[in-house]
């Protein structure tokens, strides 16, 4: 087992919280599932891990991480809207001009971002592209040949190691493990989940050739501790999707590092407990880069 890094046994042996499990948190009002959004029904033969359907092979290299039924799409619906009230309702922070004609949208999840574009500037044609991405300094260089003279590239990313600025997120708990599990498990399939902490945006951008590099972070609270309006409503985001749908969200990675269904629902249950006491000030460091090409390219 890597260095710092809990087994599935050890959850297993630490046995439920105190609180019941099935507790709904009144925080979250009401039922997060009813908002879930339908999957089409034309694409077949999906993966099956412990009951949920992913894309098949024939849709994804077979290492994509997240289920695509109704629940788990749900999840990243209130997800997505936590990341947008976090980036102040912007849907880019580039400078683009009104006049833009080609726009690619890569992996940002159901397409409502692709839909909410067009409509921003309707004289773009917007393609849309979904995937895991295993080498990113590539990517950016694909971007960089297909990106007309003075356009522009962003990218905005997340580290899955929750942080705390006031060391509430303390070493062996649910939430400190969280980041460090999924870390391990992304390398077992060369998948980085650490892009974003590790610098990749900057370095892979600047080495495909962009310029004119403006980077930003942000902060996305896992539960609604903190006392500013906005982190507030952003963290309470983040708490319901989480909680609504934790287990796809974990379990391909978890089951990557040998863990059986039992562990992870036991571990699941002590991480929404954490989120749920609020004693943790924990957040997910979120990074938003953007360049532009030349224009003398």
């Amino acid at each position: 087992m890597p260095s710092g890094v809990l087994s599935g046994a050890h959850w297993l042996q630490q046995g439920l919280p105190e609180t019941d499990a099935d507790e709904e948190d009144s925080t979250l009002g009401g039922d997060i599932e009813s908002s879930t959004a339908s999957i089409s029904s034309n694409i077949l033969n999906y993966r099956t891990i412990n009951g949920r359907t992913y894309h098949s092979d024939s849709v994804t290299d077979g290492d994509y991480w997240g289920p695509n039924d109704e629940k788990h799409l749900g999840a990243l619906e209130i997800y997505a809207h936590g990341i947008f009230l976090m980036v102040d309702e912007k849907l880019h922070q580039a400078p683009l001009k009104d006049d833009i004609k080609q726009a690619i949208d890569i992996g940002t999840g159901q397409g409502y971002w692709a839909i909410d574009f067009a409509d921003q500037y309707p004289n773009c044609q917007v393609t849309v592209m979904n995937g895991a991405v295993e080498n990113w300094t590539k990517l950016y260089k694909q971007a960089y040949r297909c990106c007309k003279p003075g356009g522009w590239i962003e990218h905005i990313d997340v580290s899955p190691n929750i942080l705390s600025d006031d060391g509430t997120v303390t070493p062996g708990s649910a939430m400190e493990q969280y980041g460090r599990i999924l870390s391990e498990a992304g390398i077992k399939i060369n998948k980085r989940t650490t892009t974003s902490q590790d610098g990749i945006q900057e370095s892979g951008m600047k080495e495909a050739g962009f310029v004119n590099m403006t980077v930003k972070d942000y902060k996305m609270p896992v539960s609604s501790w903190p006392e500013d309006p906005k982190l507030k409503q952003v963290g309470l985001c983040a708490q319901a999707a989480v909680s609504s749908d934790l287990e796809g969200a974990i379990q391909f990675h978890f089951q990557l590092m040998g863990w059986t269904k039992e562990e992870i629902a036991v571990y699941a249950t002590h991480l929404r407990q954490e989120m749920k006491e609020q004693k943790m000030h924990g957040y997910w460091p979120w990074k938003c880069v953007y360049a532009q090409k030349p224009l003398d390219a």
